[in-house]
């Protein structure tokens, strides 16, 4: 092997191997914190805390590490892929042993330690995120793709259990036996054993980048778009939203007491601008854990979103559209004019949305 490759394979194996010690450390200060939680031991939160120094420290390293890996090789291909990986996979790392430091600050503040099923969720959401991070790193350490993508998957399961606990605390909070304040610390901490679980998903994307150049896949956007019949404006919004951006977006619409059929002069109408509407008609809104697990934006035509969907998700943002109603207007000539200022109402608000979610725009939609 020439000496250059020498130099370029030992230095890539170093960068390998500082990450993999700062894994290391991340995940016993993790494992150490959710110990001091579970056990009440205030001292080892505190000392957990001020362990994540030690992480921080390593992060610069690393970070410098690359840096001068980069002067050094100029490197291309899979070795650029690498070294870029592996400055976003410390900072990911970095950022759990944050997580950590909180669940231990939030320890000591809890008045006694978790008990009964809230206990019992605690340990397995840990146990969880703490998989992900340990499979995540070892599909990282050996190259393994597959491993990844599978590793990935438990993100959803983690998310689940984060709904679950949510429930619970609920519950545990109209019983009175727990004080708001020990309520909210544990809020808090489910939420940074989600975010774990999070952050190892993010490792395997570094993963798959890095040994197969796979790029994490844009968002399709889940966009709802909601009124009383589902008759007109919602069913045009949809098709509008589907013929456009159907390559970045899925489109649907429902009504909350839907007409027993779509208007009768919107499928012709919209077949004068090349939408086929087939046999759509009127919808009921999904019931809300459906909305929860499908939608990332809904969208009234109609009032406020609220007047349609009773309870809305908490990772959807809900936005509402005041449109005109159509006048009616005497005479055949002017029977489509109504129409089509509907339909360039939508078009326009549809693509201020999209540019919005896209980050290409900064203005309301």
């Amino acid at each position: 092997m020439p000496l250059y490759e020498e130099r370029l394979q030992r230095d890539s194996a170093r960068l390998r191997e500082s990450a993999a010690r700062l894994a290391e450390v991340v995940e016993a200060n993790l494992a150490s914190a959710m110990h001091a939680l579970l056990k009440g031991d205030d001292a080892l939160a505190n000392v957990t805390a001020l362990r994540d120094k030690r992480a921080n420290r390593m992060l610069r390293e690393i970070t410098q590490d690359c840096h001068a890996f980069i002067a050094r090789h100029l490197p291309s291909g899979g070795h650029l892929r690498l070294v870029s990986s592996i400055l976003r996979l410390a900072t990911e790392l970095e950022r759990i042993g944050d997580y950590s430091v909180t669940i231990s600050r939030e320890a000591v503040h809890l008045s006694h330690p978790p008990q009964g099923i809230i206990r019992r969720e605690l340990e397995a959401m840990a146990a969880d995120a703490l998989q992900m991070l340990r499979q995540a790193m070892q599909s990282f350490n050996q190259g393994n793709a597959e491993l990844a993508r599978g590793t990935k998957a438990m993100a959803d399961q983690v998310g689940r259990r984060l709904a679950v606990a949510v429930a619970d605390l609920v519950s545990q909070a109209d019983t009175g036996k727990e004080t708001v304040k020990d309520l909210l610390d544990l809020f808090v901490i489910f939420q940074m054993l989600e975010r774990v679980s999070d952050r190892a998903k993010n490792l395997c994307e570094e993963t798959l980048f890095a040994t197969v150049g796979e790029t994490k896949p844009l968002k399709i956007y889940q966009v709802l778009f909601v009124d009383t019949e589902n008759r007109l404006a919602s069913q045009m919004a949809e098709f509008i939203g589907m013929k456009t951006y159907g390559d970045t977006a899925r489109f649907s619409s429902g009504g909350s007491h839907p007409a027993a059929a779509i208007d009768p002069r919107l499928a012709q109408f919209m077949q004068r601008h090349g939408h086929d509407l087939g046999d759509a008609a009127p919808k009921r809104i999904e019931l809300n854990d459906d909305i929860e697990e499908v939608t990332d934006v809904i969208i009234s035509l109609e009032g406020p979103v609220r007047q349609h969907v009773s309870s809305i998700p908490f990772h959807a943002a809900f936005l509402a559209w005041d449109l005109e109603p159509l006048p009616e207007l005497p005479g055949e000539a002017d029977k489509w004019r109504p129409y089509e200022h509907l339909y360039r109402c939508i078009s326009v608000r549809i693509r201020d949305l999209m540019d919005l979610l896209r980050g290409e725009g900064d203005g309301s939609p």
